[in-house]
């Protein structure tokens, strides 16, 4: 992988370059840049983590479009598709078995879900959550229903 792909999957990874120094590579921003730059070699252990997290990306991608799809087949074209979408780290890591790696990739596969199935992106509001789930177990799917009822 030379410097320039690996600033464009950074970039549609929704990594900052901090971030994936830190969180992909944990190196320093200036040896990121370094390799970015073309000035050094991508390691490829790093090389393989970003091929990673686009499997993740995608794989995410197509299960989320295959449930919207099956969605509408039951039950017609909903008034409105609404996603949890995780702003933060700390909001993202509310979530039990989280990677903190699979943040910024997960906000990214999100990004195209709006725009291939014009879906409204609801940001994480963790003490709202809170209330509204109340006693019942917190999970995916508990996390999509509320979404799924909070208004603009």
């Amino acid at each position: 992988m030379n410097g320039i792909t690996l600033q464009a999957l950074r970039s549609l990874l929704f990594f900052s370059v901090p971030e994936a120094a830190r969180m992909v590579a944990g190196v320093q921003e200036r040896t990121w840049r370094y390799w970015e730059s073309d000035r050094g070699k991508v390691p490829e252990d790093v090389a393989e983590t970003i091929i990673g997290l686009l499997v993740f990306r995608a794989d995410l991608i197509a299960e989320t479009s295959a449930q919207i799809e099956e969605m509408t087949v039951k039950h017609g074209a909903p008034e409105s598709i609404r996603i949890t979408y995780y702003s933060t780290l700390d909001d993202w890591m509310t979530q039990e078995l989280a990677d903190s790696i699979c943040w910024r990739p997960h906000c990214s596969a999100m990004a195209e879900i709006a725009c291939r199935h014009g879906a409204v992106l609801v940001r994480f509001d963790a003490p709202d959550y809170a209330r509204w789930l109340g006693s019942r177990k917190d999970n995916s799917a508990m996390r999509g229903e509320w979404a799924a009822r909070k208004s603009d």
